[in-house]
């Protein structure tokens, strides 16, 4: 929960920032303990938001993209509600329908992971299609489209 969450950060700034960030965020977002994630109110993005207030500097101050953790964090306690394996077994879920072969040689050349594993891939297109609202998803998180999600699975 904490990468994915991360990973909606990184949408438009260099995922180093985001990185550096990384432990202002476990704090702000309660060790990304998601059921408290879930409960936080309106009042308390404010506070995360708030230019002047405590928060300034430590994360990055986007209201959409803060509240979509928050959101998030509900969509994922739907999942582990819904699924059998949690939130782990549905992203498993989708490895078995999808083909991607990837020449391992070529990491030891100094080639760049986009253009080995490419900026999506069928998994992230999958996985993207059964998170976002569609007639065929149930789900419906933000900030995670198919490249953040193949973002994710790279770093993980």
């Amino acid at each position: 929960f904490a990468q994915l969450s991360l990973a909606t950060q990184q949408c438009g700034v260099s995922w180093r920032i985001v990185w550096d960030k990384r432990h202002f965020y476990a704090e702000a977002f309660h060790d990304w303990d998601m059921h408290r994630v879930a409960a936080m109110t309106q009042t308390d993005l404010a506070r995360l938001v708030d230019k002047s207030g405590p928060w300034a500097g430590k994360v990055i101050q986007n209201a959409a993209k803060l509240s979509a953790i928050v959101h998030n964090a509900r969509e994922c306690l739907r999942i582990e509600e819904e699924h059998a394996g949690g939130l782990c077994g549905f992203l498993w879920s989708f490895v078995d329908n999808c083909e991607e072969t990837v020449n391992t040689s070529s990491l030891c050349h100094g080639d760049n992971y986009s253009r080995i594993f490419g900026v999506t891939s069928s998994y992230s297109d999958a996985l993207a299609k059964a998170m976002r609202k569609s007639a065929t998803s149930k789900y419906n998180f933000k900030f995670l489209g198919s490249i953040t999600l193949q973002a994710f699975l790279l770093q993980n």
